[in-house]
């Protein structure tokens, strides 16, 4: 699962690079973050996970990986992400 997870990391995190080298990239983050994205913020859902405060654990890089996909993508991660702070809403 965490190799998975940081091939997503990396890409975003390369993207971006070239978004701000002013080089254009293929997008393929911004082409697969419905699906990439769903099962982010199921992983960071387990709270089992961050009670490894020393460990780097899925949870960990779950979080990263949606951080930095926010970053490459902005306003476009709203729309995946806004349905499951909606049924998970606790206020």
């Amino acid at each position: 699962m965490l190799q998975g997870i940081e091939f997503w990391s990396s890409l975003a995190s390369e993207e971006k690079n070239l978004e701000n080298q002013g080089a254009e990239s293929k997008s393929y983050v911004e082409a697969a973050m419905f699906q990439v994205i769903p099962i982010l913020l199921e992983i960071i859902s387990h709270e089992e996970d961050m009670n490894e405060k020393d460990e780097w654990n899925p949870h960990k890089a779950a979080t990263v990986c949606l951080t930095l996909i926010s970053n490459l993508c902005k306003n476009s991660v709203i729309h995946h992400v806004y349905p499951f702070i909606k049924v998970r809403k606790k206020f």
